[in-house]
């Protein structure tokens, strides 16, 4: 076999030429792979352009907090599931909300969400179920968020005697004063 001065054989030299034709070839396609900073905030762009374009489709939702169930509560920006449910468990607790700042009271709701749906929702006082007082069991009065035990057992005890006749009545008996409670109180 023969061998050149390098002690290549002729097949060694092909091969070499080969691989050099073949690693020439690949530099010259080399594929030019953009930044990741730059692919991410072109897609991130592209992502917020498409939100925002869903967004404006968006009809505007109008959602009464008194008649709502929770299905209705969805479609508002931070509420999920979780929320919707915990919002008609405690509208049923009070008897009905009267100022949109008493979903405050509900659990984990923060100010930051009522600011997110302040002008999306609307409030019906007239759908407040009041308590009637003269007639409600020990435990129904009990179960409203507004009344602890002590203020019950003094609604109750001072109702047998006589029913309340008035508000201004059942104040003066039970001294309680507090304003909002009061608007949940039904008397004739």
């Amino acid at each position: 076999m023969y061998k050149d001065y390098l002690f290549f054989s002729k097949r060694d030299r092909v091969s070499i030429a080969c691989l050099a034709i073949a690693v020439i070839c690949l530099n010259a396609m080399r594929i030019v792979v953009p930044k990741t900073d730059f692919f991410r905030a072109k897609l991130y762009e592209e992502y917020k352009n498409a939100t925002d374009r869903m967004l404006m489709e968006q009809p505007q939702v109008s959602v009464e907090i008194n008649s709502a169930d929770s299905l209705d509560f969805l479609p508002l920006p931070g509420i999920g599931p979780v929320f919707a449910g915990r919002i008609v468990k405690y509208r049923s607790r009070l008897g009905g909300f009267l100022y949109k700042s008493q979903l405050l009271e509900v659990y984990g709701f923060t100010q930051e969400t009522l600011d997110k749906i302040s002008s999306k929702i609307t409030v019906d006082k007239s759908l407040v179920k009041k308590l009637d007082v003269n007639s409600l069991e020990f435990k129904e009065i009990l179960r409203h968020p507004y009344i602890d035990y002590e203020m019950t057992k003094v609604i109750v005890n001072k109702r047998r005697k006589s029913p309340y006749s008035s508000l201004s009545d059942f104040m003066t008996r039970t001294d309680i004063s507090d304003t909002l409670l009061l608007k949940y109180i039904l008397l004739p």
